[in-house]
């Protein structure tokens, strides 16, 4: 079995635009925010959300997820340094999200 490996939006428009490739054998993921965006922004997204849900394990925000961006962001508050909410919560899956299963 391969690597657990969380692909955001960015990674996932290169790969469609066969711009890079994802090595076999890996167990690919996306979040739901990925899906929303990858979606949102297609020309067929109905089409484009079967073919994620089809190629992709798709990872649901949790409350575990939830509290942990909460945290995160409060700690990046204080310190003056915000990032866009879903970055953050990207983020917050890469470390957490992917040690299911």
């Amino acid at each position: 079995m391969g690597e657990r490996v969380l692909v955001d939006t960015g990674i996932l428009i290169d790969y469609y635009r066969e711009k890079i490739d994802l090595p076999p054998g890996n167990i690919y993921y996306i979040s739901t925010l990925t899906l929303y965006e990858y979606v949102r922004g297609n020309k067929k997204p109905i089409e484009a959300k079967k073919l994620l849900e089809e190629s992709f394990i798709i990872t649901p925000i949790n409350n575990q997820v939830l509290l942990k961006s909460s945290e995160i962001w409060r700690n990046l508050r204080q310190k003056g340094a915000l990032i866009d909410d879903r970055d953050l919560e990207i983020n917050t899956r890469s470390r957490k999200a992917c040690q299911h299963e």
